[in-house]
């Protein structure tokens, strides 16, 4: 029976990188919700700033349990992940070509690390 070479399997560093982005994702959604509550003006801005900030609460918990998934180690986090970051690349362009190229730089910059951190994971064996 063939056995797998040592370096195949990727190291727990591997992991702890992934899931180190996606944690970056998660934070800096925590810091665009409280930008937006901290941002509110009159009272009819104030219903459609408390939705949009609890919206993006949800968005940074499930970025959240992504990272903590990778940096558990487990591979069904994979494909997730490998979404989580596709979908940033598209929100990263918009910002990019509607006026706020940086953080639209910014944002496409890490969402193409995890991918491709995320690429080098094993997939789940079904």
């Amino acid at each position: 029976m063939p056995t797998e070479p040592a370096d195949s399997a990727p190291s727990l560093g591997s992991w702890r990188a992934a899931a180190a982005v996606t944690a970056v994702h998660a934070v800096g959604l925590l810091v665009v919700a409280v930008d937006a509550v901290i941002g509110m003006g009159g009272s009819a801005d104030r219903g459609r700033a408390l939705s949009f900030a609890l919206t993006v609460v949800v968005l940074a918990a499930c970025a959240g349990a992504l990272a903590w998934a990778l940096a558990g180690q487990r591979a069904f986090a994979r494909t997730p992940t490998l979404l989580w970051h596709g979908f940033a690349l598209l929100a990263a362009f918009t910002l990019t070509t509607s006026g706020a190229p940086a953080l639209g730089i910014l944002i496409g910059l890490t969402a193409l690390l995890g991918l491709v951190l995320a690429l080098r994971l094993p997939r789940p064996q079904l």
